[in-house]
């Protein structure tokens, strides 16, 4: 088999089937999974609300949902360190932005 010429236009079939997968995890659900699990632990790891073998999927819809309850108020995070685990807390936090900024001049 030759390489096609730079001019040559390689036949693409569009019409050919494809596979298609549905989404097994939406923001909603993983919302409801996170609120279940800070109801029953004060303070959560990010991790831990990962299934045993987690695809890609689920840890972006996990960090989906995470962002989506910490803009409703319902629950905040606390992470020590740059690339540290971020630890899920229930409500809001009590700290304003003023207080937060001090801890940066």
């Amino acid at each position: 088999m030759r390489k096609p010429d730079a001019d040559e236009e390689l036949q693409v079939n569009h019409y050919a089937p494809r596979d298609i997968h549905r989404d097994s995890h939406t923001v909603e659900d993983c919302m409801l999974h996170l609120l279940k699990k800070l109801k029953t632990n004060e303070r959560l790891s990010f991790t831990e609300t990962f299934s045993e073998a987690p695809t890609k999927e689920e840890v972006v819809t996990l960090f989906l949902a995470m962002l989506e309850l910490l803009k409703l108020g319902q629950m905040h995070i606390d992470q020590s360190e740059t690339y540290g685990d971020i630890i899920l807390l229930p409500g809001q936090a009590e700290a304003t932005i003023e207080g937060d900024l001090t801890d940066y001049e």
